[in-house]
């Protein structure tokens, strides 16, 4: 089979997994037998698809469009999924089944930032782990994760990011594909101005008392004694007369 054509069953049977119908890739034709032996696991669509996005108030959100292909004898199951960047960070936690919440949610989302939310049937989270892959299967989709570690700042937005996703089985082999990310600072560039417009707004009062923030002089204060003092010569004055 040409290169061409391989490509063109393979994008056709990506649309037909995205609608939720399971395949065998051996029912549409692909020669398996073509295929190196192993778990090909490849970037699915365009940059765009693929990002990493840091959030200002909350953890860092990110989203793989992958395609997943098992050329293996027997049955394959997913125990976990890790990803590695160009700079040390935490394990990756991937989002869990928003079906699972009380009460059962649709979407899939990130607690800190209601707006990056993704269909539930566009996700493979909740799919991987349940999956037993045979000799042609295919499972695509986007696999919804975020991090504790931010995004070292020496890297721009706009940037593409270079990131390697392993599969590891329950039986502890390891297949690898290399991906690349679009790097989305929007959030970040959005709240930054109005966090910092936030800390430079200052009641016109406040801290001690006696101290004029605004104009940054001591108000006058009477000590006690001197306000003493001025009490007992008001009273004698009234007292003479």
């Amino acid at each position: 089979m040409d290169r061409l054509k391989h490509l063109e069953i393979l994008a056709h049977a990506q649309e037909v997994a995205r609608a939720g119908i399971p395949l065998d890739a051996r029912w549409i034709g692909l020669e398996i037998g073509d295929m190196p032996p192993g778990v090909q696991i490849t970037q699915a669509s365009d940059l765009i698809a693929s990002r990493i996005s840091p959030l200002e108030c909350g953890p860092t959100a990110l989203n793989l469009d992958l395609e997943i292909v098992s050329n293996l004898p027997g049955i394959l199951t997913v125990y976990d999924f890790r990803l590695e960047f160009p700079w040390p960070t935490e394990p990756i936690t991937w989002l869990p089944d928003p079906a699972e919440d009380v009460p059962p949610e649709k979407f899939y989302s990130f607690a800190s930032h209601p707006s990056f939310v993704f269909p539930r049937a566009s996700a493979i989270n909740h799919l991987f782990r349940k999956k037993k892959f045979r000799r042609g299967d295919l499972l695509s989709g986007l696999l919804l994760g975020q991090s504790r570690t931010p995004v070292p700042e020496r890297f721009a937005h706009g940037q593409t990011l270079s990131a390697k996703l392993s599969l590891v089985d329950t039986i502890g082999r390891c297949f690898s594909g290399d991906f690349r990310l679009f790097l989305d600072r929007s959030d970040q560039l959005a709240q930054r101005p109005r966090l910092a417009a936030a800390r430079d707004r200052r009641p016109l009062f406040s801290g001690s008392l006696g101290v004029n923030q605004t104009l940054g002089e001591p108000l006058h204060q009477t000590e006690p004694e001197e306000a003493d003092e001025r009490y007992e010569l008001k009273f004698s004055s009234r007292t003479e007369k």
